[in-house]
C-alpha cells in the first residue's frame, strides 16, 4: 500500500506533467497532414551561420521530402529573404538527391518557421558538477559521457567518515529531440575510522548498483513557464558490492526546470523523489542554482540542495516526520570546445546530519553524431 504521502507525489507528477505539456508550442506545414508537426521555440533569434545550420537540421532530421515539404518549411527568424532560403535548401536538397530541379521549390509568400535549439552546435551542457539537473537533453544521435570522482568527509568525535566516489559516469545517448538514454555507473569506497584508538571500524569499496532511464523533454521555456524535462531511473540490484546495491528494483524521479535570468545569470532548480529499495520510506529532493557566465568559457554557480527522508515509528509505518540532510555548495566549469568540460566544484553540510565537507572534480566530452 501507498503511504499518503506517495499518494500525494503520484498526483503531483501527474499534474506538472499535464500542465507543462499543454503549455508546449506547435507549428504545423500547410502540406502534407501526415508530416505536419514541428515543435517551435521561440527563444530570441538566430544568426545567419545559425540559419544555414538550421536548414541542415531540417533535412538530416525529417526522412521523407518531396516538393510540398519542402515548399512548407517557411523562412527562419531575423527575416530572412525567401531568395536566400530557397537558394540555400536547392543547395541542399539537389547535393542529397532530394529533388532534380531546383527551380521546383517555391518559397513564395512562407511564413515564419520557428526550430528546436538542438539543430545549433551548441555547448556541450551536462548534469555536473551540481545537484541540479540540466532540462537539456543531448541533441539526437550523439553519445556524451560525464565522469567524474568525488569524497566527503564527516566528523562526529572521535569517528571519522569518509564516503568516496572513486569514479562515477553518466553515460548519455540521444534517441531523439525529447528522449535521452541514461546509465549511471559507480565505483565506490566507505571508510569509518575511531581516530581515538586508531582503528578502522569499516572500509568498504566495490561497484555500485546500475541506474538505467532517460530523459524527457516537457516544455521550452516560454514567460513564466521554465523549460522542463523529466529524468526518471530505475535502480538495479543485479549488479555491484552488496553494501552498495538495493534489495529490489526502486525508482527515482526530478523534474528539472530552468529560468533564463539574462545573457550570463540562469536560474535553475529540481524536484523530486527517489526510494532505496531497502525500506519503503520516500525521500524527498529539492535543487536550486545560480548558474553565472564569468567569462566565455568559464563559468560558476552557488546551489542549496537537500534531501527529506520520512521517518517510521515502532510499528514501520511513515510517523508525519521527516529526517533532513541540507547542504550548500558551489563550483566552476570550463569549457575550451564546445564538446569538452572540465569542474570542480565543493561545498558544506548545513546541518548535523549533513557531512562537514565534500570536494568534487571531473570532465564531460561529447562524441560526434554518429548518423554521420
Amino acid at each position: 500500500m501507498f503511504t499518503a504521502s506517495q499518494r500525494l507525489l503520484f498526483w503531483m507528477v501527474v499534474y506538472l506533467s499535464a500542465f507543462s505539456v499543454r503549455a508546449q508550442d506547435t507549428i504545423r506545414f500547410k502540406y502534407p497532414k501526415e508530416y505536419a508537426f514541428i515543435d517551435a521555440d521561440k527563444n530570441g533569434v538566430i544568426s545567419a551561420n545559425e540559419r544555414d545550420n538550421a536548414i541542415s537540421y531540417i533535412l538530416d532530421h525529417y526522412d521523407v521530402f518531396n516538393k510540398d515539404i519542402l515548399n512548407g518549411l517557411g523562412a527562419f527568424l531575423n527575416g530572412t529573404d525567401s531568395s536566400y532560403f530557397k537558394q540555400r535548401v536547392a543547395e541542399e536538397v539537389t547535393a542529397r538527391s532530394f529533388v532534380t530541379n531546383p527551380n521546383e521549390l517555391n518559397t513564395d509568400g512562407l511564413k515564419s518557421l520557428d526550430l528546436p535549439l538542438d539543430y545549433r552546435t551548441d555547448p556541450i551542457a551536462t548534469d555536473r558538477p551540481d545537484q541540479t539537473e540540466s532540462p537539456f537533453l543531448v541533441p539526437k544521435g550523439m553519445f556524451q559521457a560525464e565522469l567524474g570522482t568525488s569524497f566527503e568527509k564527516d566528523k562526529d568525535d572521535s569517528l571519522h567518515l569518509t564516503n568516496a566516489t572513486y569514479g562515477t559516469a553518466l553515460w548519455k545517448y540521444g534517441l531523439s529531440r525529447h528522449i535521452e538514454l541514461r546509465l549511471i555507473t559507480e565505483y565506490l569506497g566507505t571508510e569509518l575510522r575511531d581516530v581515538k584508538n586508531d582503528r578502522v571500524l569499516d572500509n568498504t569499496k566495490g561497484l555500485s548498483s546500475i541506474l538505467v532511464g532517460g530523459k524527457f523533454f516537457i516544455c521550452e521555456e516560454r514567460g513564466i513557464i521554465p523549460k522542463t524535462s523529466l529524468i526518471a531511473h530505475l535502480n538495479l540490484p543485479y549488479f555491484g558490492e552488496r553494501a552498495f546495491s538495493p534489495n529490489v528494483i526502486c525508482p527515482e524521479f526530478r523534474f528539472t526546470l530552468q529560468h533564463t535570468l539574462s545573457d550570463r545569470f540562469s536560474f535553475s532548480y529540481n524536484i523530486g523523489a527517489e526510494w532505496d529499495g531497502i525500506v519503503s520510506n520516500t525521500t524527498f529532493i529539492y535543487t536550486a542554482t545560480v548558474g553565472m557566465g564569468l567569462f566565455e568559457k568559464v563559468g560558476m554557480y552557488v546551489e542549496v540542495y537537500g534531501f527529506m527522508t520520512e521517518q517510521n515509528d515502532v510499528s514501520g509505518r511513515f510517523n508525519g516526520a521527516f529526517t533532513h540532510d541540507h547542504r550548500l555548495d558551489g563550483g566552476f566549469t570550463y569549457q575550451p570546445v564546445n564538446d569538452l568540460q572540465f569542474d570542480v566544484s565543493g561545498g558544506i553540510g548545513i546541518n548535523d546530519i549533513s557531512p562537514d565537507y565534500f570536494l568534487s572534480a571531473g570532465i564531460s566530452f561529447r562524441l560526434l553524431n554518429a548518423r554521420k
